[in-house]
């Protein structure tokens, strides 16, 4: 470490060094942990309450989202000690070697969290779709892509535990050590998780688009589980901070810390926001949606008015978009009695099974 020191104050006057101590990103953290922690806990309460609304029990789906979110909030707090007590956002010449030692710790701790946090949520979501599309070859896929997760999630814990022998030269320079090579290790594990992240968020698409519904609804409900896009940008902006390590290491992994608390969060809040549309129906209040089916009403009598005084060639073209916005406008009542609750719970999961046997009879 004084090594370390001694490189990146080169150079530097004794002023310019006394200038830089007192250098800290203390507000951008507390601001960040507070805010999606709060996001965070909002939307499982969210997701938890309308199982309640729509008096259905809890499954195992919603029992991980919400062990998530305690590792998560876990993994915040002990980032925020980092900050208050290890260290962390501060130049490194100015800690001492208790302090880098728990900084050491603490990356090393939080590093396990994280994978383990974006697991639960990840198989989470597999046993949802498991449990809305009945097609044998897709949810065979879920399992498998479930089962390659997990022994990834142990080859990389094993790993991230194993490089250094003993333990404990993980965190603590001054143990003599065998060590692996970190700088690889660091950089390999992450690219298979964003890949799982980029199949998990396509897989139910082209299942939704086969669904016998409006096209708009089909792109709601695509659009709804597109949100995990969010979440896997994320991963992706934190992977390329986390690329190239600094000298500096504990003031530069700064932004690194901040995208880590964004991660795991927006990746609990787009898996609720999935399965909570009783409450976004209430955020967004239905008479936002009468006056969109006014417009529609309005268009379609301007169209009907338009193909009964203006009879052209074109008149069967006019007949069907104005068949259009009657579908969009009078919904069949299965899907009506489904909107009252998530989108992607019992009501439709037997709405969807019904319209994927539905389409497989028709091709048949």
């Amino acid at each position: 470490m004084s090594s370390s020191i001694a490189s990146l104050t080169a150079g530097l006057t004794p002023q310019q060094i006394l200038a830089l101590q007192g250098q800290n990103h203390d507000v951008e953290v507390y601001t960040c942990a507070i805010v999606f922690s709060v996001l965070s806990i909002l939307a499982v309460a969210m997701r938890v309450t309308s199982r309640h609304m729509k008096r259905f029990a809890l499954e195992i789906d919603d029992v991980l989202v919400m062990f998530a979110l305690v590792i998560s909030l876990a993994q915040t707090i002990y980032i925020c000690i980092g900050v208050r007590n290890y260290g962390l956002g501060r130049h490194l010449w100015t800690l001492n070697e208790t302090q880098f030692a728990n900084f050491n710790k603490l990356w090393y701790t939080v590093g396990t969290l994280q994978c383990t946090a974006l697991l639960m949520t990840k198989i989470s979501l597999l046993i949802l779709y498991h449990r809305i599309f009945i097609t044998p070859g897709f949810r065979l896929a879920t399992k498998v892509l479930g089962v390659v997760m997990i022994l990834w999630w142990i080859g990389t814990f094993l790993a991230d535990t194993l490089i250094c022998i003993p333990i404990s030269s993980n965190w603590d320079p001054t143990v003599p050590a065998h060590c692996g090579n970190k700088q690889l290790l660091a950089k390999i594990p992450p690219i298979p998780w964003i890949a799982t992240d980029l199949i998990v968020l396509l897989m139910p698409v082209p299942m939704v688009w086969k669904l016998h519904l409006p096209r708009l609804q089909r792109i709601g409900l695509a659009g709804l589980f597109l949100l995990g896009g969010l979440a896997t940008f994320a991963s992706c902006y934190r992977y390329s901070l986390l690329f190239y390590q600094p000298e500096d290491v504990t003031y530069n992994l700064i932004p690194a810390s901040i995208w880590t608390i964004i991660e795991i969060d927006v990746t609990i809040i787009t898996v609720c926001l999935i399965v909570s549309r009783p409450w976004l129906l209430r955020i967004f209040p239905s008479r936002l949606v009468s006056l969109v089916h006014k417009k529609l009403a309005s268009v379609r009598k301007s169209l009907s008015n338009r193909a009964n005084n203006s009879p052209s060639p074109g008149g069967s073209q006019r007949r069907w978009l104005f068949s259009s916005f009657r579908r969009i406008e009078e919904t069949p009542p299965a899907i009506t009695a489904a909107s009252v609750g998530a989108p992607f719970e019992f009501d439709v999961e037997k709405g969807m099974g019904m319209e994927t046997k539905r389409g497989r009879m028709g091709r048949d």
